[in-house]
């Protein structure tokens, strides 16, 4: 289910690029959006948020008293080489 979502989300991203390369370098302001529509501060953003909930599920899991492996602590922005095994 993560896999998935995090799939939708990557297109919905491009998708969003290929909108703003298309229309001179602006993506569409949308109502929550708090940051100038060109595509620098859009890429810069949307970074920064993937970075804030990576580091949600690392806290969570150390809440629940769950010790991530060497592996997943390492790799934690490397999510398509640790989908396939």
């Amino acid at each position: 289910m993560l896999v998935r979502a995090l799939t939708r989300s990557s297109e919905g991203v491009v998708w969003l690029i290929e909108i703003g390369v298309a229309s001179g370098g602006k993506v569409p302001r949308s109502a929550w959006q708090n940051f100038p529509t060109d595509l620098e501060h859009f890429l810069s953003y949307f970074v920064a948020h993937e970075a804030h909930h990576r580091g949600q599920l690392c806290m969570v899991a150390r809440q629940l008293g769950q010790r991530l492996s060497r592996r997943v602590a390492e790799g934690v922005w490397q999510w398509t080489r640790l989908s396939h095994g």
